[in-house]
């Protein structure tokens, strides 16, 4: 797989943009809501994304906003976040933007030797980032979902 890293950064970027279109429409005691049987919420998608580019951050050995532990509430299964919840919506936006811009700053960075280093067994970077563009998009959905009033899809 080629993509180029003009095209990555492209795809982050757009990412950010909707994403941050579809954050507007939430409060901090909006995003605690759920429609579905316990589905996520807007406060676990974020903090979700914030997980996800984190892990990068942290595997790339750059500067990252978040350390692992303090994105575990947002891992996948976790659920999602509850009313005792103790970051603020206002919280995870600020962090949402700082790691974004870490996040921009990591992946512009990159070689295009380094973008075909294989990372995982059959697995080089640029795989990675393609396939976890793709996984921001689907939960920037269930967010244009929620935003909508009709729940997130499962």
């Amino acid at each position: 797989m080629h993509i180029s890293l003009e095209t990555l950064i492209a795809m982050y970027e757009r990412n950010n943009l909707f994403l941050k279109r579809h954050l507007n429409a939430f409060n901090h005691s909006g995003n605690l809501a759920s429609a579905f049987d316990g589905g996520p919420n807007a406060h676990w998608i974020l903090g979700h994304l914030i997980k996800s580019r984190t892990d990068f951050l942290l595997e790339w050995r750059a500067p990252a906003v978040w350390s692992a532990e303090e994105c575990r509430p947002f891992a996948a299964g976790e659920g999602p976040s509850g009313p005792d919840t103790p970051v603020t919506w206002e919280k995870l936006l600020e962090v949402w933007d700082r790691t974004h811009q870490c996040f921009m700053e990591a992946l512009s960075s990159f070689t295009p030797e380094r973008l075909q280093e294989e990372v995982r067994p059959g697995k080089n970077w640029t795989m990675m980032l393609e396939f976890f563009s793709w996984h921001e998009g689907y939960h920037i959905g269930q967010l244009a979902l929620l935003k909508r009033g009709k729940g997130p899809v499962a």
